[in-house]
């Protein structure tokens, strides 16, 4: 813990959003081929979650009432934004769906943000913002090879939206946990508001039949995959709630995403050329000179931060 405090939020979160590049393209793997209902995903993530307990001989106590109850509603709506991302994910491309994403939920921190934790951002702090919302936004935006414009799949708008905003209350809630207690127990809490938040998955009759065979009807491939996934995703949260703990802004974590979506363009470029059948993308030169520009105003925002 010493050694993230100093090398700072800023290289925290970047190494975090790598992590979630690589679970990113394992979850399209997943939910595309081997894992068909997104609730049995959500639940087993919840699930897990539940490890941070054993960070509970470090930090752990019963806090006040208000940072139980925000924590609880970080936890939550973090399930809950994974479902709907995991549905969408589940349809679309890696490479496009989880974009959309990252350019739609800081504006939904920063807004948030300033009605809740009553936070504000330097003129600069402001100026890398928006750039890096822009470079998110960028990244997401496709033409097809017909030549029609497309930001994703339409059908996949309104789940996104709501991901979105779900994220956006997952990332201040979790801040305001944090400006309350110490980093392990206000973590630890959140988890615990995650597992919470899958149980009503367990009301359903088809949800839970899947929840309880996936286990047993997975092949080696499978668990394996998601295991790897489930560790680097958790990696990543973790490292992410860590950066937004001691982040001058939870607006300025949450518009990082961009990093992560330039991982996952690579990684989906890569990969669909290499193994076509793990992972199908769609790219052409003008898509490839849109990723580039994005990649461009996210290192423009990247060097403004690092300077202040």
């Amino acid at each position: 813990m010493t050694f993230l405090y100093l090398i700072g939020w800023l290289p925290v979160t970047i190494i975090a959003y790598s992590f979630h590049a690589f679970a990113v393209i394992l979850d399209k793997f997943l939910l595309a081929q081997r894992i068909q209902r997104p609730s049995t995903y959500v639940f087993w993530v919840g699930v897990l979650g539940l490890g941070a307990f054993f960070l509970a001989p470090i930090s752990f106590f019963v806090p006040e009432t208000n940072v139980i109850t925000d924590a609880f509603i970080s936890g939550v709506a973090f399930t809950f934004a994974l479902f709907f991302f995991y549905i969408a994910i589940q349809r679309g491309e890696a490479s496009r769906v989880a974009p959309v994403i990252g350019g739609l939920s800081p504006i939904f921190v920063f807004f948030l943000s300033r009605g809740i934790l009553g936070e504000t951002l330097s003129r600069w702090e402001f100026v890398a913002f928006l750039i890096l919302v822009a470079g998110s936004i960028l990244i997401s935006l496709t033409h097809k090879k017909d030549g029609r414009f497309n930001i994703s799949d339409l059908k996949n708008v309104g789940w996104l939206v709501l991901a979105s905003f779900l994220f956006g209350v997952t990332y201040v809630y979790e801040k305001a946990v944090f400006n309350e207690t110490d980093f392990i127990n206000g973590f630890i809490w959140t988890r615990i508001g995650g597992f919470v938040g899958v149980l009503p998955f367990l009301f359903f009759s088809a949800s839970r039949e899947s929840i309880f065979e996936a286990p047993r009807m997975a092949d080696r491939t499978t668990i394996g995959a998601f295991f790897i996934n489930k560790i680097l995703g958790a990696l990543g949260f973790f490292l992410v709630s860590f950066a937004i703990s001691i982040a001058p802004s939870v607006s300025l974590v949450n518009a990082l995403q961009g990093i992560e979506y330039v991982l996952i363009f690579i990684f989906a470029l890569l990969i669909s050329r290499l193994r076509p059948k793990f992972l199908e993308e769609e790219v052409t030169p003008l898509i490839i000179f849109e990723k580039a520009f994005a990649i461009l105003l996210i290192a423009v925002a990247l060097a403004l931060l690092a300077f202040q």
